[in-house]
């Protein structure tokens, strides 16, 4: 199954002027795999929260999945809103 991304204006923010130009492309590549899969391998559920964490070098992801309804038709698909993008020492504060 295919999942929606969609991207808070924080996400949208953080990947126009935080991220080095250098890791930008490992991190749209990882952004297309959450597409495909929400829940890889090196993702983290983060604490006290239904967010979750994927770590691409030394930038984290920060996103949350919501699956489709139940009683929907097979063609229906979930989404990945894509929260906040950002260096690790910076990410969490």
């Amino acid at each position: 199954m295919a999942y929606r991304l969609v991207f808070e204006r924080a996400a949208e923010k953080a990947l126009k002027k935080r991220v080095r130009p250098d890791h930008a492309e490992r991190i749209r590549e990882a952004l297309a795999a959450l597409a495909e899969d929400p829940y890889p391998r090196n993702s983290r559920i983060l604490q006290n929260t239904e967010n979750r964490r994927l770590r691409v070098g030394d930038y984290r992801i920060i996103y949350f999945v919501e699956e489709p309804e139940a009683g929907e038709s097979g063609d229906s698909f979930g989404t990945v809103f894509i929260l906040d993008v950002g260096h690790r020492q910076g990410i969490y504060g």
